[in-house]
């Protein structure tokens, strides 16, 4: 009897806006599967972000192996699929004769073609080729796909207050954009008997960012809800005796906005790691953005100083003993009695000689990578009600014939279930991925196929347009992720 694994991606789903819900009746299809199946807090990774997240459960390694932090490289260039050295486990399936359709996982774009069926995500430029097999691209476009939220709206960025009508017609493109999702992934899951079936929800992350636990989300969730019941009745009638498999993931969690900003060039220039800079001197050059581009500016304030984003820094030039010492300070600092990071790890990169250090800060306290910042520490202004910079902990709510049922929530490492998905359909992890199995959660066959050692996979590099990376560059903007 054929076996199949249908997975939803929720993104940003988070237990402290579930188990309210489910405790009151109003996600039936999520509720029936915890019933039928287990649930877990699932251990995202360091960063807790969208791009580093997602790359992991699609190739089975942590960050280290993988390289991907964030949306860009250090030295600006976004991020995307001939980045990633690893295969993908769906990849891995496919060179032992199974078929997945993939919808809307990110960093896909440009697509590799496989055995299998693709639509990239929310970070593929406009106008490019979004999904493989090209007839299923000319397909999406006929059924009016959205690949995101409109790229042209105006008024939905952090720093802008959002009106009624705004938090109106956004909650409106959310869930227009989930009817589009779930029209696709039932056009795509009726056309053939899949393997592997995946398809990432992007609008939980969205509906939390604006508007957290408001009514607005609840009924963002009840739409995801019904769309899942819809598909997964779908694809029983495609494979009516096939033994289904049906997992839910998070990639990471969510919390409350924090209640304060802190600039981390400042607080790195406090501790002696950088030279002390005036605040009229930072006024100026801030006023110097309306005429430059802010790169160039930023550099006037800080030059040869490490790169630093919102989750860690670059530093080259840096020797060991520096990047040790700043994190031992880091680690023990304070403000007002709180401490400022939750955890502060050093990162040697298999793959760059650069010493990188990761972080991830207490809730209190969002990550400010603003090199021009004049102070500190000061009040969080923004628009957005939620993020996600301090949370690792996703869901997992599985349900099937190879699922073992557990009364009790469970752990488990976001890491580990690409790894566990290729042991349910009898392929063996390739053996430098760390996804490890869990037999007391699954339940796996005894017959296995002939073990890969390796798969190689072939990266042609892709350049973005110009014009097209800046505007996937605005997307993320909107959402705060990048400055």
């Amino acid at each position: 009897m054929k076996t199949t694994i249908l997975v939803f991606g929720l993104d940003g789903a988070t237990w402290k806006l579930l188990n309210p819900w489910l405790k009151a009746g109003r996600l039936p299809f999520l509720q029936n599967l915890i019933k039928n199946g287990s649930a877990a807090t699932l251990q995202s990774v360091l960063p807790p972000l969208t791009s580093t997240a997602w790359t992991t459960f699609q190739t089975g390694v942590n960050p280290v192996k993988h390289d991907i932090f964030g949306f860009r490289h250090p030295h600006g260039k976004l991020y995307n699929s001939d980045d990633i050295r690893q295969p993908k486990f769906w990849e891995i399936a496919a060179a032992h004769g199974k078929e997945s359709a993939v919808i809307n996982m990110p960093l896909t774009y440009p697509i590799h073609p496989f055995n299998g069926w693709l639509v990239s995500s929310f970070l593929t430029p406009p106008k490019a080729n979004f999904a493989y097999p090209l007839h299923l691209q000319r397909k999406l476009i006929k059924l009016h796909y959205q690949i995101d939220l409109s790229s042209n709206r105006q008024g939905f960025a952090p720093e802008k207050h959002l009106g009624k009508r705004s938090q109106q017609r956004l909650h409106e493109e959310i869930a227009a954009l989930v009817a589009s999702r779930e029209k696709a992934a039932l056009h795509i899951i009726k056309q053939k008997r899949w393997d592997i079936f995946f398809v990432l929800f992007k609008a939980t992350d969205l509906s939390q960012h604006f508007f957290w636990d408001q009514k607005e989300t609840l009924k963002t969730y009840q739409q995801i809800d019904q769309a899942m019941a819809k598909i997964s009745a779908a694809h029983q009638a495609t494979h009516p005796k096939a033994k289904t498999n049906i997992l839910v993931i998070s990639d990471h969690g969510f919390h409350p906005i924090s209640k304060y900003d802190i600039c981390l060039y400042q607080l790195i220039s406090r501790l002696g790691f950088l030279p002390r800079r005036p605040n009229w001197y930072l006024k100026m050059l801030r006023a110097g953005r309306k005429i430059c581009k802010s790169e160039i500016i930023a550099n006037f304030a800080y030059p040869s100083a490490p790169k630093i984003f919102s989750y860690g820094l670059y530093w080259p030039a840096a020797t060991p003993k520096t990047i040790r010492d700043l994190a031992a300070k880091l680690t023990k600092f304070t403000y007002k009695g709180k401490k400022v990071f939750q955890e502060i790890r050093i990162v040697n990169s298999a793959y760059s000689s650069r010493l990188r250090l990761l972080w991830i800060t207490n809730p209190y306290f969002a990550p400010n990578p603003d090199p021009l910042s004049g102070q500190l520490v000061y009040r969080k202004i923004t628009s957005l009600k939620a993020h996600h910079y301090s949370d690792m902990k996703g869901i997992f709510i599985a349900a099937g014939p190879n699922i073992k049922r557990h009364p009790k929530k469970l752990q488990l490492d976001l890491v580990d279930i690409p790894g566990n998905i290729l042991r349910i359909l009898g392929i063996s992890p390739l053996p430098d991925m760390d996804s490890q199995l869990r037999p007391h959660l699954f339940i796996f066959p005894r017959q296995l196929a002939p073990k890969l050692q390796t798969l190689s996979r072939n990266n042609n590099q892709t350049a973005l347009e110009k014009e097209n990376s800046d505007v996937v560059i605005q997307r993320l903007r909107n959402l705060g992720y990048v400055d």
